[in-house]
């Protein structure tokens, strides 16, 4: 059986509440960066998260899902409030606000999966459960990463980061064709 645990960066990064924290960025002020200047330092923030949930060991067994996620949440908790410092010119502050939330959402759903297994729960059913979610609402932030010119935040990075285990079942008859018998379990991470 072949299970994947990926690690999607979708968006900014993720944090645990429902509501709009105030202190996101309000660009109406003096103090407001300029849209480059806002991309850049958004894009580095996400680049340092990234990197971290990178070195993240991925999980090789359901028993290990709940670190994993645990370890994942925290990084990307600490990206988002670094995110969250930044002041978005105007024109770009509705779509920064609406990311905002979509964390929110997302990180809720991650963090109410972690309270489900740490509750007792099969890791890998809950995974699977949450999985439609996390995924729907990081495809929201890649678009909304792009509407704001990010190039960093939102953008797919597969470079090892999609981790496997599996029980091969091929036949070792070498003339044999894979009868590989799988079935796919996959979460998106919390990450920037």
């Amino acid at each position: 059986m072949k299970r994947a645990f990926r690690r999607s960066t979708a968006g900014l990064a993720v944090v645990g509440a429902v509501a709009l924290i105030a202190g996101c960025g309000g660009g109406s002020d003096d103090n407001s960066l300029s849209a480059d200047e806002f991309r850049a330092q958004a894009d580095a923030i996400c680049a340092d998260t990234n990197r971290e949930t990178d070195a993240l060991q991925a999980p090789t067994s359901g028993a290990d899902i709940l670190q994993y996620l645990k370890d994942g949440q925290s990084a990307s908790d600490t990206g988002l409030e670094k995110l969250r410092d930044l002041d978005p010119p105007s024109d770009l502050e509705g779509d920064w606000q609406k990311a905002i939330e979509l964390h929110d959402q997302r990180a809720e759903t991650i963090n109410g999966a972690i309270t489900r297994i740490e509750g007792g729960e099969d890791p890998e059913a809950v995974i699977s459960d949450v999985n439609d979610e996390v995924s729907q609402t990081n495809d929201e932030l890649d678009a909304l990463a792009k509407d704001l010119g990010l190039t960093v935040c939102g953008a797919d990075d597969d470079n090892g980061t999609d981790t496997t285990t599996s029980t091969d079942t091929t036949p070792t008859d070498t003339t044999a064709t894979d009868t590989t018998a799988s079935t796919d379990t996959s979460i998106d991470i919390p990450t920037t």
